[in-house]
């Protein structure tokens, strides 16, 4: 087993459980699941298909305000941001035009729009995304080539912490999720890219290009 993130071959068997094996890779700490294990492109959009992720949703805006007002304090309008993996419900895509930024979206299955991957960013937001990826590594360093002097990458996910807590954890088992990262994974992730990590909570973190 390669770890997607960082490469390595140093991996061990974490995990396993009546849906799935997880492997931790013993680099960068990265907890992910074989290709064995992905969804077909079809059955993950019908997945996908089912969150109810927008304005409509009670609370869902309020949650998107731990990305959007940090994002908005240290940008203002005159720069320009993405927002990757926007999903069907692109709300904090809206969020920030509504507030006047010039905004992009992109998403794989409902934003597949390559010529926004072709530009630079001065911030790129990546909302409940990074878990989904099944190539984390390419895809981070794609998005760190976007990012402009001093850009942003602000990422929201859930972190494991242990194998203890790992084995009863509810966020494995959605069937998309295929990587889990811990502090160390991100650590390795700023230390990749040349990046400062800035903790917001424990589920938003922003990469700085330094």
């Amino acid at each position: 087993m390669t770890c997607p993130l960082c490469k390595a071959s140093d991996t061990l068997l974490f995990h396993n459980d009546k849906s799935r094996e997880y492997y931790q890779c013993q680099e960068c700490f990265l907890v992910y699941t074989s290709t064995d294990f992905y969804l077909s492109s079809v059955d993950e959009k019908k997945r996908y298909n089912l969150h109810q992720n927008s304005d409509e949703t009670e609370g869902y805006r309020k949650y998107l305000e731990k990305v959007s007002l940090p994002v908005m304090q240290r940008f203002d309008i005159d720069h320009k941001g993405l927002d990757f993996g926007c999903g069907p419900g692109p709300l904090l895509y809206e969020m920030f035009v509504e507030a006047g930024y010039a905004m992009q979206k992109y998403d794989v299955f409902y934003e597949p729009n390559l010529e926004v991957l072709k530009q630079q960013y001065d911030f790129i937001t990546m909302t409940e995304v990074i878990e989904h990826l099944h190539k984390p590594s390419q895809v981070l360093k794609q998005l760190f080539d976007m990012l402009a002097k001093k850009g942003s990458l602000v990422v929201m996910t859930n972190l494991y912490t242990d194998k203890a807590g790992f084995t009863s954890w509810w966020y494995k088992n959605d069937l998309t999720h295929v990587c889990f990262f811990h502090t160390k994974s991100l650590e390795w992730i700023a230390q990749k890219f040349e990046a400062d990590l800035e903790y917001l909570s424990k589920e938003v973190f922003i990469f700085t290009k330094s």
